[in-house]
C-alpha cells in the first residue's frame, strides 16, 4: 500500500520534478522499509473516488494483528515530501525494542 500510495497520491498528477525513493533492507531479524515521494506543488483533488486515510488505517491494523509490539511505523507529511519508515522484527517472539 505504501508503494501504491507513493505513485497514486504522490507523483501521478505531476510530470516534472517528481521522484520516489525506496530502500528495503533485511539485517539479522529486522526488516527496514523506507519510501519517500515528492508531493504536488498544487493541491489537486483526488478524482479516483478513493477516500484518503482508509488504506493507512488498514495497514496499521494489519501490522498490529500480525506483528503486535514488533514493529515501528513513522510517517512524515512535509510540505514537499511524504515519507514512511517501517521497521519489522521478523522473529515475533521478541518484542520490538527490547532485548
Amino acid at each position: 500500500p505504501f508503494v501504491e500510495n507513493s505513485f497514486k497520491h504522490g507523483v501521478s498528477n505531476e510530470t516534472d520534478n517528481v521522484w520516489v525513493t525506496i530502500d528495503l533492507k533485511v539485517k539479522q531479524e529486522f526488516l527496514s522499509f523506507k519510501i519517500e515521494n515528492s508531493k504536488s506543488y498544487d493541491e489537486v483533488k483526488d478524482i479516483t473516488g478513493f477516500t484518503k486515510g482508509i488504506g493507512l488505517k488498514n495497514v496499521k491494523r494489519r501490522l498490529e494483528l500480525i506483528y503486535p509490539g514488533a514493529y515501528k511505523l513513522e510517517i512524515r507529511d512535509d510540505e514537499y515530501a511524504y515519507s514512511v519508515d517501517l521497521r519489522l522484527q521478523l522473529n515475533k517472539s521478541v518484542v520490538y525494542g527490547q532485548n
